[in-house]
């Protein structure tokens, strides 16, 4: 039996919480199928272009997923780091990172 590219994406997404519409592209799934996994309850999106697994329980890092996934390259530092760690008492209201030029 063939698998479909939605089978596909929908595997990858439960094994990894998440996927962006560019994973989903190079998994030869259109914009439009997302949008329709995202009204049938399938997916939940999370952000612009992110996705997730709608069982997947949020943490405390939800944020910085977003933000890794969105800049793959980017550093995360600064306040973001140290909470990330259990280092200090401050939870940043953003996502600190470093992004090269």
């Amino acid at each position: 039996m063939a698998t479909t590219g939605r089978d596909r994406l929908l595997r990858v997404a439960r094994r990894c919480g998440a996927l962006s519409a560019r994973e989903a592209a190079r998994l030869g799934v259109h914009s439009q199928q997302l949008s329709r996994l995202v009204a049938e309850g399938r997916l939940e999106r999370i952000g612009r272009g992110q996705y997730r697994w709608p069982d997947q329980p949020m943490t405390e890092h939800h944020a910085l997923s977003i933000a890794a996934r969105a800049a793959p390259h980017a550093v995360v530092c600064l306040l973001s780091a140290l909470s990330f760690h259990g280092i200090g008492t401050q939870l940043p209201s953003e996502v600190w990172m470093a992004i090269d030029r």
